[in-house]
Order: structure tokens, then sequence, then C-alpha cells
């Protein structure tokens, strides 16, 4: 949004300085300093925060929402944009119906329209949208992890740790984020255990727990935070802890 217009973008909190369980700097007796008030991804604004954000705005200016009623509700309570829109609704208003980040052919582009209509989504004759009807949780993690791992490379050459994201609505569960999180690791970076240093896999953070930034805060000629950083290789990494350990202990003796 800053980038399109060239003015800064906030959020609605940040605009009307509203603080938790408190109450917003901006309002009926103080409206906002704008003639225009352009509010982005409108789909989320739950009904108490857009009855603060419409009493801020000072008369004579006009705000303009901009979002999609089929994306994701807000959490709070009502559904403003939806509401905005009904067929009755006296409020001008501007609908776009072309999709343009895929194709019109795009299986993802019609099931979505068929899916918005109220109509069960197509599943066989689509170049780019596949559907595979399992009985358990713990079956569809295993086929979640065979489709991201060895079919879609196959069929369309993508490399699964960088082309290929996995959407999941839950994080606990057989099918969450930390259990797919997990086996999709183990399919794609599975553990190695580096040479002279068993036991310890490479890739994940590593963190001596000698080299904190506290103990190192405690010499105040010696103010150094360390940025733990993930290693790509176990033992050059702990070959560069230990560098660091010897050379900053040598300093502290001093």
């Amino acid at each position: 949004m800053a980038e399109l217009t060239g003015h800064d973008a906030v959020t609605v909190h940040r605009l009307l300085e509203l603080k938790p369980g408190g109450d917003a700097a901006y309002g009926k007796d103080r409206p906002l300093d704008a003639d225009l008030v352009v509010v982005d991804e409108a789909s989320m604004l739950d009904v108490l925060l857009a009855n603060k954000l419409t009493k801020a705005i000072a008369p004579g200016a006009h705000p303009l929402f901009a979002g999609d009623v089929d994306q994701l509700p807000s959490v709070g309570a009502g559904e403003v944009l939806r509401d905005l829109l009904t067929p009755s609704t006296p409020i001008p208003h501007v609908r776009l119906t072309q999709i343009f980040r895929q194709a019109s052919h795009s299986g993802v582009v019609t099931n979505a329209h068929r899916i918005n209509a109220g109509d069960y989504p197509r599943t066989h004759g689509l170049d780019d949208f596949f559907h595979f009807a399992v009985e358990d949780a713990e079956q569809a993690a295993q086929v979640t992890v065979d489709v991201v791992a060895r079919r879609i490379p196959a069929k369309f050459g993508l490399d699964p740790r960088h082309d290929i994201q996995v959407l999941t609505p839950m994080h606990r569960g057989a099918t969450g984020a930390g259990v797919l999180n997990t086996l999709l690791q183990e399919a794609l970076t599975p553990a190695r255990t580096p040479p002279h240093h068993p036991g310890l896999p490479a890739g994940p953070p590593i963190v001596r727990p000698s080299l904190t930034p506290r103990s190192c805060t405690r010499h105040p000629r010696y103010r150094l935070i360390f940025q733990v950083a993930h290693a790509q290789v176990a033992s050059t990494a702990h070959r560069w802890w230990w560098t660091v350990e010897r050379r900053l202990s040598a300093s502290l003796r001093l």
C-alpha cells in the first residue's frame, strides 16, 4: 500500500492509536486529519473496530474499503464488508470478478468460482487441481508428504524445498502444522551425523549455554550479542563456536 500510494501505511489500530483495553486517541471529538482513508483487507474488519474507525473520519472525508468478502472473515464479531455489499446496499461499490493471479482456464480459478457459488469443485480433468480422498488424518499426513516430496516434483519439476508450500488450517493434530513440519523435514532434509561429532545433526540451530548474551554482558568491556545461525554443516559451526569461545575467554582474562 505504501509503495503504490507514496504515503505511509499503518494498521487501523496504529492509525487510531488504539491500545488494548483502552480507548482510541482519535474519534468523533478528535477526527483524523485526512480527506480520504483507504482501508485494505477490509474483510477482516469486525464491528467494534469499524465503529471506532468510522467515528474518527472527519465530516466531508471519504472512507474507501477494499477487500475480498470470500477471504478470511474478521476474528471479532460481524462481517462488515460483506454486509456493506449486500444486494440492497445503498453504498456505491464495485466488485471485481476477473482474476489475474492465475490464467482464466486454471483449475484453481474454476473451482474457486464453483465453491463461491455453492457447487462442488471439479476433481477430475484439470491440470493444476488435484483431489486426494483419504479416510483418516494419519493417512492424510502421509499422502501430503508423498505429494510434496515425490509426486509434484516428478510431474512439474519443482524443488520441494523452495517451490512448494503446504497450507493446513490447524496447528495440532495428525495433520497440523507441527506434525507436518516434522514429517516433511524428515522426508526432505533428513538429519545427518557429521564426522567427529556423533549425535549432532546438521541443520538445527546450535546453542552453547556458556555463550549466552547474559554471561557476556557481565563484562562491560565486552558486551557482545550473539545471534544463533542455522548451521549448514554442523562440524563447521561447532569449530566456529569453539573458536569464538576460546577468543572470548582469552579476552576476558585480560
